[in-house]
């Protein structure tokens, strides 16, 4: 199975994201869940997703953001790790566990120009 980031996944292009990538979620699991602010939706994708880590932009978020998990039935034994900030926005997205990336516009302080082989769509994990 081929582990996934999805860079801005709450916003309007990770809404597109999902979509396409729907009818092959039996053949992607998801590694990283990367957002801005828009927690409740960040806390329904983890629930149906089950992430290994979820990025956020502030660390101001992450209480709010485990309320939530809480209140879907997450505990710190379930819920995946959390991380604020653009560096763990930088350490989710080249992840040596992830074989696909989907860096275009993700609206995450423009973090796809900054990654080591990221023209285009798409930046392939290690051997791709």
């Amino acid at each position: 199975m081929k582990l996934i980031t999805v860079l801005g996944s709450t916003g309007s292009i990770g809404g597109t994201r999902w979509m396409l990538c729907g009818k092959s979620v039996t053949r992607l699991g998801v590694y990283a869940l990367v957002a801005g602010r828009n927690l409740k939706e960040l806390a329904r994708q983890i629930a149906e997703f089950r992430p290994a880590l979820a990025v956020v932009a502030e660390e101001a978020s992450i209480a709010p953001l485990i309320e939530l998990l809480a209140q879907a039935g997450m505990t710190s034994s379930t819920r995946p790790d959390l991380a604020w900030g653009e560096p763990s926005y930088m350490a989710a997205a080249i992840a040596p566990e992830v074989g696909l990336r989907d860096v275009r516009d993700c609206g995450c302080g423009g973090i796809g120009s900054h990654l080591p082989g990221a023209a285009g769509a798409q930046a392939g994990g290690a051997g791709q």
